[in-house]
């Protein structure tokens, strides 16, 4: 009997149901890149269940939890994002040709004109080809850091200020810090991604999301002499004692550039969170391979390269 994608509806669902998707990410996690953290059991069942107002997700599994996949889509962007997981023991059976044929199906339907994904098993790459999929342009560098620090302060950048904050952006802050978060469009991206669109209202809306799923946002920024946010950098904790943290985008404002900005705050950053959670011993980042300037500014911090992954993407 073929394999069936059956739809999941994460709010009608009990926890040990999202636990057995965490079981599925954690071993495909463990085959690949062991020393990767990954959002614990808590964690998933809350992001599972979240539902930010600027993004929309659909589930599927396949058996009893023998594969996962999920499509995300941001209002007002014409690419849909795909994450999926067959556990090792239930693959080369069709589980993943039945989720991807699901989710190709939900965001064509959305009008979507891409669904992109990433892979990192070398054998994944021939399932790419044989589902009609092609490999992107795009490869990223996940990398992990083992905090408290271990290197002296970055001295700071003369002209500006250093600011951090907890949760959500300072109302007087939160335009500019808006309008700076579209920095990120700079970063390296293949032409078939829509540029992100950040505003105060996004940005409320991600903030709020943020805390629905028990986690902490750390920022810190940078100010030029008008107070206007011109750098920022992030990292997403959950609130249970031991999680490892994730971090978010970090840019500069082109104007800004070249000046140690990004090296500036992002030491900040991790300094203030080892800080106030000491619990906290791993952070895990991703980088396109050719943003050269980022990978530097992550290896003078410390993060050691984990595993790197290839863009897939499927035309529809």
């Amino acid at each position: 009997m073929e394999p069936r994608a059956v739809p999941l509806y994460p709010a009608e669902c009990g926890d040990e149901l999202l636990y057995r998707i965490w079981d599925v990410q954690y071993a495909c996690q463990q085959l690949v890149a062991p020393d990767e953290p990954i959002p614990d059991r808590g964690e998933t069942a809350a992001y599972l269940r979240s539902n930010p107002a600027s993004e929309r997700r659909w589930y599927w599994t396949v058996g009893d939890v023998d594969g996962f996949a999920e499509v995300s889509v941001t209002d007002g962007q014409s690419t849909a994002w795909l994450d999926l997981y067959v556990a090792p023991d239930a693959r080369r059976r069709g589980a993943g040709r039945a989720l991807l044929e699901a989710a190709a199906a939900r965001a064509k339907e959305q009008g979507c004109k891409h669904l992109i994904g990433e892979y990192v098993e070398p054998g994944a790459a021939g399932f790419v080809q044989a589902v009609g999929a092609r490999e992107g342009t795009d490869r990223l560098r996940y990398s992990v850091l083992r905090l408290p620090l271990r290197t002296g302060p970055v001295p700071d950048v003369p002209g500006y200020e250093r600011v951090s904050w907890t949760g959500s952006a300072p109302e007087e802050l939160l335009a500019s810090y808006a309008q700076a978060r579209n920095a990120i469009n700079d970063a390296p991206h293949n032409d078939a991604v829509d540029e992100e669109r950040y505003t105060p209202e996004r940005v409320r809306d991600l903030e709020a999301d943020a805390a629905r799923r028990d986690r902490t946002g750390y920022v810190t920024v940078a100010l030029d002499p008008t107070r206007t946010v011109v750098a920022y950098t992030e990292v997403q904790v959950a609130r249970t004692a031991g999680a490892s943290g994730f971090t978010g985008d970090t840019a500069v404002v082109a104007a800004h550039r070249r000046r140690g900005l990004a090296l500036w705050i992002k030491d900040g950053c991790l300094r203030r969170l080892a800080a106030q959670r000491p619990d906290v011993t791993r952070v895990l980042t991703e980088n396109d391979v050719t943003n050269a300037p980022m990978l530097a500014v992550n290896d003078r911090l410390g993060f050691v390269p984990s595993s790197v992954r290839t863009e897939a993407i499927l035309d529809l």
